[in-house]
């Protein structure tokens, strides 16, 4: 058994997936208020760099990459690696070195090519160093590890998320519809 001192915090994933309306804040702080907490997202990267083997093997060795940290109440909460092929991210707010107004799928769905699907790989695992420190984690805990693939209507790849989080503040909930062919 284990005790905490707060519950784990239930999220949706697809809660976050569809572009805020023009003006309005990104979906996970909206969230956040709407839970009497208070979400901000501090930017700690954007670069091209040379990505993941995941991100490579379907945009090759250069990328744009967003670096971020998400708080809650001012406690870090999760690390977000956001990458875009060079071609799409090129002389938009996705390469600039500022935070986005309504996150990437507000500046996907400006360009034409909207997120309307996503593939979540999730992975439970030991952090890394950094991790440690940027989470602010006790020694013992695992974190969960998102590879998320987001598509566009023609199942065109857009963006590549990694994201990770203390395994003992988050549960995810993944709510999935029926829907058959006959």
């Amino acid at each position: 058994m284990y005790v905490r001192e707060e519950r784990a915090l239930a999220i949706e994933p697809a809660s976050y997936l569809r572009p805020p309306a023009e003006g309005e804040p990104y979906p996970w702080m909206s969230e956040a208020v709407g839970r009497g907490r208070r979400g901000s997202v501090r930017l700690l990267e954007v670069a091209n760099v040379r990505p993941p083997v995941e991100v490579a093997r379907l945009w090759g060795e250069r990328v744009s990459m967003r670096r971020l940290l998400l708080l809650l109440d001012q406690e870090p909460t999760e690390l977000a690696w956001i990458y875009h092929p060079l071609e799409i991210a090129e002389g938009t707010p996705l390469a600039g070195r500022r935070k986005i107004p309504g996150g990437t799928a507000r500046v996907l769905a400006d360009l034409g090519i909207p997120p309307v699907e996503w593939v979540d790989r999730v992975t439970a695992r030991l952090p890394t160093t950094e991790e440690l420190q940027l989470l602010e984690l006790p020694d013992d805990v695992p974190v969960l590890r998102t590879l998320r693939t987001v598509y566009t209507d023609d199942m065109r790849p857009v963006e590549m998320q990694v994201l990770v989080k203390g395994g003992h503040r988050y549960e995810l909930a993944y709510r999935i519809p029926y829907h058959f062919k006959e």
